[in-house]
């Protein structure tokens, strides 16, 4: 059942109330919506409260298939909601293990959009629309406006899996994480596979990461982003355009145009030649069609970033970086410099609180 206690933070005690999703008859709730439905101030009785919710795999498969989207606005007494995987049943990188949020027959929309004022954090989640994706010019993920006008750290994607499928999504204009128009951060993120073909043609474009200018976006790994339907300017792997915010250490590949940026980039690797990024020409990946995006030998990003620059927290694996050597840039860290399995391990496993 769901649980309360108190946690010293940095103002004081803060309250903290956890609630679990997962199919074994121990958790709170089965399905996203089960919980979206009753997520209000009754609920969160108290204000100033800090929210967990921790999904399970309790299949016994390698993933956990979650139909409903995780759509709702957060009550006033809740200052902060973290959104995440237990220990033993994240993808841990696998695009094909975890707790995914997929979409299935009759479900064809965004699968998160988390509106309110607080703080918010989701991580180790894989969303699929799994060729069901129907909305126009929306994200898999896709936030709502009744979010932070000015910080990007208020909405934080960290070291999640988001793909359209393996076969074309019936959307125009689609994106993979949709800001929607306020800030966001986004890290150690895989975004790949996003196609469709809605409507005949259309001067809307797709991207895989982007959707308003204060975004910091560092550590991601996109690819394949493709509207075939698209007459305008061309889709796009990340977009972020405003000065004093970070577009740094990514991997942008199979796309019109890789980096639609003016924010401060540094380290990104591009298959376009385009900009002040360092190009590849080769594959970068050990096998992209089977959705295998670590990179191979020889990689142009293995080791591109050099030691003790922007850090960008352990990788889509949970692998730590060794920020005392040049480590990887996009969100697989398995050539660069790395800290050993064992303590990454320590870290991955700590109170979630000490990820936020």
């Amino acid at each position: 059942m769901a649980s309360k206690y108190v946690v010293q933070g940095y103002w004081g005690p803060c309250r903290v109330q956890k609630f679990t999703i997962g199919s074994d008859p121990s958790r709170d709730y089965a399905e996203c919506s089960d919980f979206t439905a009753v997520f209000d101030n009754t609920l969160i009785p108290e204000y100033f409260t800090t929210v967990i919710v921790e999904f399970h795999n309790d299949t016994g498969a390698d993933e956990a298939i979650f139909e409903t989207p995780f759509v709702v606005t957060a009550p006033s007494n809740c200052v902060q909601l973290l959104v995440t995987v237990a220990d033993d049943s994240w993808h841990k990188g696998d695009t094909a293990k975890g707790c995914v949020l997929k979409c299935v027959s009759g479900s064809t929309g965004s699968r998160m959009s988390i509106g309110g004022g607080m703080q918010k954090k989701i991580e180790r989640l894989r969303f699929d629309s799994d060729g069901l994706f129907a909305l126009q010019s929306s994200g898999i993920i896709s936030q709502p406006t009744s979010v932070s006008t000015s910080n990007p750290n208020f909405q934080w994607y960290d070291q999640c899996i988001v793909t359209g499928g393996s076969t074309t999504n019936p959307a125009r204009a689609m994106k993979g994480i949709h800001s929607a128009g306020r800030p966001m951060t986004v890290t150690n993120c895989l975004v790949h596979d996003i196609v469709c073909n809605g409507a005949a043609t259309s001067s809307l474009a797709s991207f895989g990461i982007g959707g308003d200018d204060k975004m910091n976006i560092i550590g991601c790994t996109v690819d394949n982003i493709d509207f075939t339907n698209q007459t305008g300017t061309g889709n796009t792997g990340i977009s972020s355009a405003t000065t004093g915010y970070f577009v740094q250490n990514n991997i942008v590949t199979n796309v019109d145009t890789c980096y639609s940026v003016t924010a401060t980039t540094a380290s990104n690797v591009d298959d376009d030649g385009t900009g002040t990024n360092t190009s590849s020409s080769a594959a970068e990946f050990v096998n992209s069609a089977v959705n295998n995006y670590r990179l191979q030998i020889g990689a142009v990003a293995a080791g591109l970033v050099s030691a003790d620059s922007s850090r960008f927290g352990p990788d889509v694996t949970g692998q730590l970086r060794d920020w005392t050597n040049a480590v990887d840039a996009g969100c697989y860290n398995n050539i660069g410099g790395y800290e050993q399995a064992e303590l990454a391990e320590c870290i991955q496993k700590r109170h979630p609180l000490a990820r936020f």
